[in-house]
């Protein structure tokens, strides 16, 4: 169960990882666009490539056989192979040094966009979490005093009694180390 747990975790790694490359490549795409430079391929995943998905805005849009992140191929993006003439000036070194700067630029400011949009949209969703008082159990061990009190998976400790004397829990750290503290002695939670 282990793991089987531990694949699934790279796995969903993976594909996050791999989401936030394609939205990271999507904003070097949509600049180079806007800038007139020939996207020739955006790819997902690594070649070599596997399959061709379909062609939009001049732009093969493919599915690589490496499946995780991604990539955009632009027309004249090594220095060396520059075209002459008409061609030219779809070639992104044929751009000025502004224009290329934004285009470099616009993956990290898409991925920089998506996470505030998306920060935003869970807030609205679900709300602003907030910090609550105390600690979630979250395991308790067979045969300890925890499991003979009556404590359960879930419940909320907030404070700790001990001695007459009631010290409030904020957090799994400070519950720790009040606990370790008194050992031994009869606590209530």
């Amino acid at each position: 169960m282990g793991g089987m747990t531990l694949v699934l975790t790279i796995l969903v790694l993976l594909g996050v990882l791999s989401f936030l490359v394609l939205i990271h490549e999507f904003g070097h795409m949509i600049a180079a666009k806007i800038f007139g430079v020939s996207v020739e391929e955006f790819g997902i995943g690594y070649p070599p490539r596997a399959v061709k998905l379909f062609r939009k805005w001049k732009t093969d849009f493919t599915l690589n056989w490496l499946p995780f992140g991604g990539f955009v191929r632009m027309l004249g993006e090594e220095r060396g192979g520059e075209l002459q003439g008409v061609a030219a000036a779809g070639q992104f070194y044929s751009k000025r040094k502004w224009q290329r700067m934004v285009i470099i630029l616009a993956g990290a400011a898409t991925n920089f966009v998506f996470g505030a949009v998306a920060f935003s949209v869970v807030y609205t969703l679900v709300g602003i979490p907030t910090n609550m008082p105390g600690v979630a159990v979250a395991r308790v061990y067979q045969g300890s005093p925890a499991e003979q009190a009556g404590v359960m998976v879930g419940d909320i400790v907030e404070s700790v009694k001990v001695e007459g004397q009631e010290q409030s829990v904020g957090d799994v750290g400070g519950f720790v180390q009040l606990v370790g503290e008194n050992l031994g002695k009869r606590a209530e939670l």
